[in-house]
C-alpha cells in the first residue's frame, strides 16, 4: 500500500492515524478506497456531501449515530457489507472528526488494517462567528462536495 501522510503516530490513536482532508483527497484521486461519511442524513441534506466522482474512492454514508443521537446498533454489520477487503484504505469523516474518529477505532477492532480518521472533518471548527466550514476541514479546504438531491 501506499503511504499515506498521518498528523500523528499511528502508535498513539487506536487505529491507522489522522489525515489532513486535502492528504485524504490526493490519496483517493490516485487509489481505490473507500470514503466513509458517518454523519447523520440530516447533516448529508443540510451542509452536503463529499464528491468522489473524480476520485478512484467510493462513497458510503453509513451513519455512525441517527438524527436522534442514538448509536446505529448495525453499523458494523453495515460497514463490513459495504468493505469487506480488510486491506481497502478506509478514510472516515464526520463534523469535525470526533464521530469518525471512533468509527475508525471500530474499523480498527473489526480487523481493518487501514482506517483512517479525517482530521477536522466536513465542516472543521467554529470560527468567530459561529461559522464552520471556514477556518479547516473538508470545505474550507476547498475540495469537492455537492448538496444531496
Amino acid at each position: 500500500m501506499t503511504h499515506i501522510s498521518t498528523l500523528n503516530t499511528a502508535e498513539s490513536l487506536p487505529y491507522a492515524g489522522d489525515v489532513r482532508a486535502d492528504d485524504a483527497w490526493q490519496f483517493m484521486k490516485h487509489h481505490v478506497c473507500a470514503l466513509i461519511d458517518v454523519r447523520t442524513p440530516k447533516e448529508w441534506s443540510s451542509v452536503g456531501v463529499v464528491d468522489t466522482s473524480d476520485a478512484q474512492s467510493t462513497n458510503i454514508l453509513l451513519s455512525l449515530l441517527f438524527d436522534n443521537g442514538v448509536s446505529n446498533p448495525d453499523f458494523a454489520t453495515q460497514l463490513a457489507h459495504h468493505v469487506p477487503d480488510k486491506d481497502m484504505p478506509l478514510f472516515f469523516l464526520c463534523k469535525i472528526g470526533g464521530r469518525s474518529a471512533r468509527a475508525a477505532a471500530l474499523a480498527t477492532e473489526m480487523g481493518y488494517h487501514h482506517a483512517y480518521n479525517i482530521a477536522h472533518g466536513f465542516e472543521g471548527i467554529e470560527d468567530s462567528a459561529g461559522l464552520r466550514g471556514t477556518i479547516n476541514g473538508w470545505k474550507a479546504e476547498g475540495l469537492p462536495w455537492n448538496m444531496v438531491r
